[in-house]
This record gives C-alpha cells, sequence and structure tokens, in this order.
C-alpha cells in the first residue's frame, strides 16, 4: 500500500485489504482508508468482511455469481433490500420450534436455532407485543434487537442456505 500511495493514485483498488492483521492494524488501516477518501480519493475494497465495510463506504456493491444485485449507499440497501429490523429471542431449551410456530402467525420471517429465535420484520417494534404475547407459555430469557446490516441484506439478496 506505501509503495502505491507514493504515486498519489486518484483511485486504489483493494482486495481483502484487512486480511491476516491484527486487531490494531485493523483499525489504523480503517482510518488510513477514511483519510484517503476525505482526501478526495476513490478506494474500491473488495472484502467479506461487511461490518468494516458497511463503516467505511458510502456505497456498497453486492456481487454474487458474477451478477450485480445492487449497489447503493448501505443505508439505502438496509431500507430497500432488507428484511427490517432483527429480533433475537432467546428461549428455554427445547422450545424453540413450538416457539416459532406460534409467532409466526404474527410474522413469517421467524427462524429457530441453538435456542433462539431470530425474527426478521421491518416496524418489529410495533410487532414486539404481539410476539411476546404469543410466547406466554415459553416467556425467552433474554431479547435483542438490533437494526439490519448490510450482511443481513447480503444474506437476504444471495440466499440463505449452504450453496454447493
Amino acid at each position: 500500500l506505501a509503495h502505491t500511495l507514493v504515486h498519489d493514485p486518484p483511485v486504489l483498488l483493494l482486495d481483502e485489504p484487512a486480511s491476516g492483521l491484527d486487531p490494531r492494524a485493523r483499525v489504523e488501516l480503517r482510518e488510513l482508508i477514511r483519510e484517503l477518501r476525505d482526501m478526495g480519493k476513490t478506494v474500491v475494497i473488495s472484502s467479506h468482511i461487511l461490518p468494516e465495510l458497511e463503516e467505511l463506504c458510502t456505497r456498497v456493491a453486492i456481487i454474487d455469481h458474477g451478477k450485480l444485485l445492487v449497489l447503493d449507499t448501505p443505508e439505502n440497501l438496509k431500507q430497500q433490500a432488507g428484511e427490517g429490523d432483527v429480533l433475537e429471542l432467546h428461549l428455554p431449551e427445547g422450545s424453540g420450534e413450538q416457539a416459532a410456530e406460534a409467532v409466526r402467525c404474527i410474522t413469517p420471517n421467524v427462524s429457530a436455532a441453538n435456542g433462539a429465535l431470530v425474527i426478521r420484520a421491518r416496524g418489529i417494534v410495533e410487532l414486539l407485543p404481539a410476539i411476546l404475547d404469543a410466547l406466554q407459555t415459553t416467556p425467552p430469557t433474554e431479547v435483542r434487537l438490533r437494526s439490519s446490516t448490510v450482511e443481513d441484506v447480503f444474506i437476504a439478496l444471495t440466499g440463505r442456505g449452504l450453496r454447493e
């Protein structure tokens, strides 16, 4: 990267720039990329570390099997292509499938895994009272609500199942 920057290029292409870096070096790399962006340089990053891209990038392209699926700002991607916010409910052992069936009556985007329900829906805060009411017989031991991420958008657009 230092050899490239000596020539002061207007565009930098970085393929997995954080690969193999320790946490401190990753932080420094993100700071350097922000500085380059602030200097007016175009930095194109190819990476599978989507949380870092979401933090750094002003536009994100999602490519699957060589086909461009979307290109937009991270915020627009989450609003337009995402499935909404994510609610994680940790449940007593063995109650996942029963709880999932109860919640599917309220919203269809429910999956049960590892003792938790994961529910993706727009306006999930408004659905929360009905979801908790449906789970009266198996109340959750922990509830987490988070905003949708670019990683969630990627999974929604490219499919959830493992590929051959």
